[in-house]
């Protein structure tokens, strides 16, 4: 898991949302699709808020809803309860073709006590559900299947169940007896459920009338705006509680992943310097005992690998324990490790009533023995699977064709079996000592956890500890269980990608900005082409020449081979001394360094420009001034010389000829915000003005790379050493000015 793996033997059933629904696709286009994953969905007032507030824009819209409970990943909502109970919903929202049935809908989804007619409807809509759910191809193939997709047979027959218990109308003789006599025995224990009752409510309106504070301040004036910067930097450790873990070594692995491909940067340089900033930090207690986990999980997402995965560490590591392994052909970096927890070490968390054990963290931990040669150490992994079963192997214990099966045993922690955990480990480690090393199970050390545990389970906090030679109970395997490879690992989405690219479908463009080290301005721009297409990836592989040209000033040309590929930047670039990488393993096309245009400035100059832009455009319109002009009411010209206020008027905006920019995306959309200006070289008129000589300007000028008129020691400038005219503040500007400088840097004769 990529995320703490709790007991999970207590939920908690949150029937009515008591936050405003959101409008999930506020922040996209209209006419886009959107296929929307909701982590801890609830019930459905943000799905169908999206519904209502999409219901004009045509867009498609698939929402996949997960939440923490086991087993309940299913295409549409997820907790058993919750999904059971939406779909039934749903399903009465399309049957209701007239409205006729909505205040019924409203009495069965948020009333607690419900009338005859709405208990007779919840039962037959029950009954035909119950019915279609039968297996997952009956499901699939009738009248809601294709609405409300289910992703496992297991959370189906959960669903199915909870539909068969809403069916108690239809209940006749000895059942219906039977479940009246459970019903009240669950009305007995709901009584001990106030303090919940208090603490979230039942009210279905309390959502809505939760946003009203928010409703009040917006026709109020504002003094104060943004209070969240003013409370930013109060202490991260006040934001929340120490003892609530939301997060693994496996999560900061996948988000370290995530950041890799989206920045320009020396990688290696930068992951040796946040692994040694990890290893100096003391301030979390056990966080070195967690390492070898994210050392382990960075190398498995191809983050970054320590030289514990090197080849060489691991033969001269794993020759010390090689005979554990004799039958291997080949013995991987990573092996997975399940532990069978007898069920008799669960009482401490089964016995007590689940309210007062609450939902500690659980993990596994593999140490030294007592008397181990290489030292004493540990490890903890948290980044476990969890289930309930009975084990069987198949294939040579000790081999690479060594499987583990498990029968699952649906009640979980309501049943019998014993529990088996699954983490994966690097081999060098279980190989120091492969016999008499300790393996556990057991709660993670918090405050909250050692005060409720401790007394019980001992200072260690293990529920269940073993050798790692114990056949019995520990098993070593080249996948997890009931898999015979490893799964595979998906990089996240970027929201564009598609499932398949045709053979002639048109390269996907990444383009990615560079920043300065040192002014933190963007210096550079990189495009990447990717997801190309099959006949693309063909030729870069048979070795097809790959050539770039500038076209325009915000376009190149792509040769791949004899197939041109268009590649647009959003801003102006240079191609002096540009960089063309082609993958050819990888599939993709980069190309680097392109710098963007710019004048740099300093206040005067920008008073310059912003005095003769007016002109520059007035110089070239063909459109009249309007009555409302701003110059007219203003009386300026400009209309501000303050920074960021609007310069000319808006006469002129969006008034460009016919065809006068082709080929640039949604230019129609941007055009009004754009208007045009003649803008021509500067010449001197010797007759008005003496001639100036720009000489004297380039040696009195500042900094060329940054403006300044000093060093940053308060010095003066530094002068190029050959043409001793360019003026630098420091080494850095030199070296960033270089390539534009060293075009014209000549030495005086």
């Amino acid at each position: 898991m990529a995320t703490p793996v709790w007991v999970d033997i207590l939920s908690f059933f949150y029937p009515i949302g008591n936050t405003s629904a959101v409008h999930l696709t506020r922040n996209l286009p209209r006419e886009q699709a959107a296929r929307i994953l909701l982590l801890g969905c609830g019930d459905i007032r943000n799905i169908v808020f999206t519904i209502y507030m999409d219901q004009d824009s045509g867009r498609s819209l698939d929402f996949t809803c997960c939440d923490i409970q086991p087993d309940t990943i299913g295409r549409y909502s997820l907790t058993r309860k919750g999904v059971s109970r939406n779909i039934l919903l749903l399903t009465l929202a399309l049957d209701d073709i007239d409205g006729g049935r909505d205040a019924l809908m409203w009495n069965i989804y948020y009333h607690v006590y419900i009338d005859n007619e709405s208990m007779k409807l919840v039962s037959d809509q029950a009954t035909k559900l119950y019915e279609m759910a039968m297996s997952m191809h009956s499901w699939t193939k009738g009248k809601y299947g294709q609405q409300f997709r289910f992703c496992d047979e297991g959370t189906l027959s959960k669903v199915r169940a909870i539909w068969y218990a809403y069916r108690v109308a239809s209940f006749e003789g000895e059942e219906r007896e039977r479940y009246a006599q459970r019903s009240m025995a669950a009305m007995k224990r709901a009584t001990s459920a106030h303090e919940y009752y208090i603490e979230a409510g039942s009210y279905p309106i309390g959502a809505i009338r939760a946003a009203a504070p928010a409703g009040v301040c917006a026709v109020k004036d504002a003094p104060m705006l943004n209070l969240q910067k003013l409370f930013a930097n109060l202490s991260q450790q006040s934001i929340t509680n120490n003892s609530l873990l939301r997060y693994n070594r496996r999560s900061f692995a996948l988000f370290l992943r995530f950041v890799r491909h989206r920045v320009i940067c020396n990688w290696t340089e930068v992951m040796d310097r946040l692994l040694a900033s990890i290893e100096k930090n003391s301030s979390l207690m056990m966080g070195l005992n967690c390492i070898q986990e994210l050392y382990l999980y960075l190398h498995i997402y191809e983050v970054h690998s320590v030289d514990a995965f090197e080849p060489a560490f691991a033969r001269a590591r794993t020759s010390l324990g090689a005979a554990a392994l004799k039958g291997w052909k080949n013995i991987p970096p990573v092996l997975f490790v399940t532990i069978k927890v007898p069920r008799e070490k669960l009482g401490v968390l089964t016995r007590e009533k689940p309210t007062d054990i609450a939902t500690p963290i659980l993990h596994c931990i593999v140490q030294s023995s007592p008397s181990s040669p290489s030292g004493q150490w540990q490890n903890i992994f948290s980044a476990i699977q969890l289930s309930f079963g009975t084990i069987s192997t198949s294939g040579e214990r000790f081999s690479d064709t060594f499987r583990v099966h498990i029968a699952e045993d649906k009640l979980r922690w309501n049943g019998s079996s014993p529990l088996l955990a699954t983490f994966m480990a690097p081999t060098w480690m279980l190989l120091l000592e492969p016999k008499t090393a300790k393996i556990a199970f057991g709660i993670q050390s918090t405050p909250a956890n050692t005060s409720l545990f401790m007394k019980a389970i001992g200072v260690d906090m293990n529920l269940y500890a073993t050798d790692l030679g114990n056949q019995r109970n520990v098993f070593f395997t080249r996948s997890s269980p009931n898999l015979d490879e490893s799964t595979s690992l998906c990089a996240l989405s970027d929201g564009n990608s598609t499932n398949s690219v045709s053979s002639n479908a048109a390269p996907r463009t990444l383009i990615t900005a560079k920043a300065d080290p040192n002014t933190g301005k963007i210096a550079s721009l990189v495009v990447r082409l990717e997801t190309l297409s099959e006949d693309m990836k063909k030729a870069l592989k048979n070795g097809c020449s790959v050539e770039t040209e500038q076209m325009s000033p915000v376009r190149f040309m792509a040769t791949l081979g004899s197939k041109p590929i268009t590649l647009d930047f959003p801003a102006p670039v240079t191609a002096l001394n540009h960089k063309t990488r082609v993958a050819r393993k990888s599939f993709y096309i980069e190309l680097q360094e392109a710098n963007m245009c710019h004048i740099t400035v300093d206040s005067e100059e920008l008073n310059l420009w912003k005095q003769a832009l007016p002109a520059l455009v007035e110089r070239c319109r063909t459109w009249k001034h309007q009555a409302d002009c701003e110059y007219s009411r203003n009386s300026n010209i400009p209309l501000s010389m303050e920074e960021g206020q609007r310069v000319f008027c808006s006469c002129g905006n969006g008034r460009f000829p016919p065809d006068f920019i082709k080929g640039v995306p949604q230019w129609s959309k941007v055009s009004k915000y754009f208007v045009r200006a003649a803008v021509s070289l500067c010449f001197q008129t010797p007759f008005s003005e003496p001639l100036f000589d720009f000489g004297q300007l380039r040696k009195s000028h500042g900094c060329q790379a940054c403006g300044k008129e000093k060093t940053n020691g308060g010095g003066a400038l530094l002068s190029c050493a050959k043409c001793h005219t360019a003026k630098y503040c420091s080494a850095d500007c030199q070296r960033a000015d270089w390539k534009s400088h060293k075009r014209n840097c000549r030495a005086p004769s």
